[in-house]
């Protein structure tokens, strides 16, 4: 979940983004449903979160007002493993 400003980036370029053109978001979310998580990664002096898929899609977080990275990390199966997120600047694990 991103609460706050996203984009998701194709290989070479930014695909679409919480600013940009909203007709674009259903056609790239599309384009990641279904697909396998390749690699989660923390980016930052405040962790923001980037989540690669088997496609070589990648969405990316990137807070930009004061607070914190509006970001979490949830595990829907139910042996769920806690939840990510950042609580005063450090990546933190919640149940």
């Amino acid at each position: 979940m991103i609460e706050w400003t996203w984009r998701i980036e194709r290989s070479n370029a930014i695909a679409c983004g919480s600013w940009g053109n909203e007709e674009l978001w259903e056609v790239w979310l599309n384009r990641c449903t279904g697909q396998q998580v390749a690699d989660v990664q923390t980016f930052g002096r405040l962790p923001e979160i980037m989540v690669s898929t088997s496609n070589d899609i990648h969405i990316l977080s990137f807070a930009t007002t004061e607070g914190q990275p509006e970001w979490s990390l949830l595990d829907r199966r139910p042996d769920r493993l806690p939840n990510l997120i950042v609580s005063d600047g450090v990546l933190t694990a919640e149940d």
